[in-house]
């Protein structure tokens, strides 16, 4: 971005205009030419990722479209506010990726990864759980890309304060929580499958009455939490005790299961001991 383009668009956010199509993209220029990659992802973002009318399509090529598509987005909001409120919004959008590929990694067994593997059929239901994983690498990194050059946009144009960058790294330890807690009670029904399926029927039954409606609660955090931070309204103080609420309900959980009578109680205190239930 030159010197006189800055200056403009200076100007122009002195006065409280929206930014033009042309002033996000001379912002994201060297981005857009050159994405913000580390050195390892490099040979990853040249590889050939898809075919186009008999053209091979790399994942550099595919991260500038997904880019565009977002810087779209913003450019044809009608208010600088409103163009705030959709890059920080664009952001959120990606940050599912992260807690897919994070969670995928994390499961013990193969019960426990089909959480993430049920999402990924509905994207690509043709492809095998292998290929389908080796995607959604491919997506989490061009995705990841898109986001740092979205925040770099947000807050050296569009007047977005950095501590965006710490309100958006909560937001996504936060989803990522929920999805490892699912996750982590899928790996201890896959562990009991085999040895001890009726505790694995209870296990499952136990956490569609008792655990399911916690993480819908948390899941409501959540969508809050994102809208929040979209309108700058988001309070650390105030997340962070809306979230503590939530470790009530460990021992809430740890009451009704004692309660129960599982076949194997055993194994399933010791799988609620490891979900952090105690």
């Amino acid at each position: 971005m030159s010197l006189i383009t800055r200056l403009l668009a200076s100007s122009k956010a002195a006065l409280g205009h929206p930014f033009s199509r042309e002033d996000i993209y001379a912002f994201c220029e060297k981005d857009i030419r050159q994405p913000p990659i580390l050195t390892e992802w490099r040979e990853v973002f040249s590889r050939p990722f898809a075919e186009v009318k008999g053209a091979a399509v790399t994942l550099e090529d595919y991260y500038r479209d997904l880019l565009r598509l977002s810087l779209d987005e913003i450019a044809a909001a009608p208010t600088r506010e409103k163009q705030r409120q959709t890059c920080i919004h664009e952001v959120l959008a990606q940050m599912s990726w992260y807690t897919w590929l994070v969670c995928y990694e994390a499961a013990k067994t193969d019960v426990g990864q089909t959480l993430i593997d049920g999402k990924l059929a509905k994207l690509w239901p043709d492809k095998t759980p292998a290929a389908r994983k080796h995607l959604l690498v491919q997506f989490y990194i061009m995705n990841a890309t898109v986001q740092a050059v979205l925040v770099a946009l947000g807050i050296g144009l569009l007047g977005i304060p950095k501590e965006i960058e710490l309100q958006i790294g909560l937001c996504r330890e936060y989803e990522k929580e929920i999805s490892m807690l699912e996750v982590s009670i899928l790996d201890c029904i896959g562990n009991l499958d085999d040895k001890d399926p009726e505790t694995a029927k209870a296990v499952a039954q136990w956490s569609d009455n008792y655990v399911g409606p916690t993480i819908t609660r948390m899941l409501h955090l959540l969508d809050a939490t994102k809208k929040r931070i979209v309108l700058g309204t988001f309070d650390v103080v105030e997340f962070e005790a809306e979230a503590k609420k939530f470790d009530s309900e460990r021992s809430r959980l740890r009451s009704a299961l004692v309660q129960v009578n599982f076949p194997n109680l055993t194994a399933l205190l010791n799988g609620a001991v490891a979900l952090g239930l105690d």
